[in-house]
């Protein structure tokens, strides 16, 4: 018997859910997590289940981090050995950026906590919809968000603007 730990990052909370369990394999311990539906536990289970019921929950096993712990003390049973508990999860930086399309001069504007690894998914055509035809792409600045939230609300004000205001802005910001 196996001691592992589990963690899954939830949707509804800025936390880790975790816990240790005693099993065999780590295919059994991933089972055991309370994120998995105790009614449908295979991998598609989430296409069976009405949208948002289970929104704190992992959408497939995958969504469940597995780690060996070490052999259980003998005579441990298979099951939970330490219900779950809260790890709060590392705050991130929000950033909100201007790209500029240098095939037709337009100007994109979007929400990330990696500038340049979404400046490489717009340049190679993974990015959103709208820069997939315009690319390559040159990011024009990013301004670091206190929060999310507030990214989000900086990222609608500025999609709002004139093509010429967005270069004025980029102009100040740059």
């Amino acid at each position: 018997m196996q001691l592992w730990f589990l963690r899954q990052d939830t949707v509804e909370r800025p936390c880790y859910e975790t816990m240790v369990v005693a099993a065999e394999t780590e295919e059994e311990a991933r089972m055991m997590h309370p994120s998995i539906p105790h009614d449908h536990r295979e991998k598609e289970w989430w296409k069976f289940t009405a949208p948002g019921r289970y929104a704190n929950w992992a959408r497939s096993l995958e969504d469940v981090t597995v780690q060996p712990l070490g052999t259980a003390v003998e005579g441990v049973a298979q099951g939970v050995i330490c219900a779950a508990f809260w790890e709060p999860i590392p705050e991130v930086p929000w950033y909100v950026y201007m790209v500029q399309s240098q095939k037709d001069g337009s100007i994109y504007t979007g929400v990330t906590t990696d500038v340049q690894k979404r400046l490489k998914k717009h340049n190679a055509g993974t990015g959103a919809k709208h820069t997939r035809q315009r690319r390559p792409y040159e990011l024009l600045f990013a301004w670091e968000a206190p929060n999310k939230v507030e990214a989000f609300r900086q990222e609608y004000k500025w999609k709002q603007l004139t093509h010429r205001q967005k270069l004025e802005l980029a102009k100040r910001k740059g």
